[in-house]
């Protein structure tokens, strides 16, 4: 339908336990269920890390 949807993961805004300090821990259960839910762009202040996650990820819906 055309809509993109845009989460923050920042530690100081972030809602919940989906925070970078968690990604940083385990990138699958933060930004892989994000992705999974749908979420197209993902603020983070590592994006060398999420670039390499989602290099790296073996579902092919990534």
């Amino acid at each position: 339908n055309g809509t993109s949807l845009w989460y923050n993961t920042l530690d100081p805004v972030a809602c919940g336990r989906f925070t970078d300090t968690e990604a940083m821990e385990d990138p699958d259960a933060i930004w892989g269920r994000l992705i999974d839910a749908g979420i197209s762009a993902i603020q983070t202040d590592f994006p060398n890390e999420l670039r390499a996650f989602l290099n790296h990820s073996e579902k092919p819906s990534r």
